[in-house]
């Protein structure tokens, strides 16, 4: 697998912690390069498709996720398959994306600010975690890469 990331992002390496952990428990290779900007995405993905990887990860990096077309054009142009661990950038490109429904995270804290609205005092509220997953597939990326979806995700495609 290989991934890009902003060093200078502290939320992009605490995934990217997390992540090397993971990886290295399932006895997967993650390749990685380091980016500054979100116009070093196309490169970061030629460079990372030179590496012999078989997939590119853009994972919930700002710099990565705001030059989501460079990725999407690199892994295109080098027949790899993209997923992304945000499921709102699928429509720009990308055979997959699963991670947490942003979506839902926001459902949940409008409902908290309405009943602030409504006149209830902040420090009474509970706070809760909201982690709802989020799973999509791309029909037409994974039509192009010669893929075939399993029928266990049929619910999950896109057109």
């Amino acid at each position: 697998m290989g991934t890009m990331y902003n060093p200078a992002e502290a939320n992009s390496v605490k995934e990217m912690s997390a992540a090397r952990e993971v990886f290295r428990k399932r006895g997967v290779r993650l390749e990685e390069t380091a980016i500054a900007g979100s116009n070093e995405v196309l490169q970061a993905v030629q460079i990372l498709a030179g590496r012999d990887i078989q997939a590119v990860w853009v994972p919930g990096d700002n710099t990565a996720i705001e030059g989501y077309e460079g990725a999407v054009k690199g892994a295109k142009d080098a027949r790899l398959p993209l997923i992304t661990d945000q499921c709102s950038e699928l429509p720009r490109g990308g055979l997959a994306c699963l991670g947490i429904s942003l979506h839902s995270a926001a459902l949940a804290a409008g409902k908290l600010g309405g009943r602030v609205l409504l006149g209830a005092d902040p420090k009474d509220l509970l706070l809760e975690e909201v982690a709802v997953e989020e799973l999509a597939i791309s029909r037409g990326n994974a039509d192009q890469l010669g893929l075939t979806i399993p029928p266990e995700f049929s619910q999950k495609v896109l057109p």
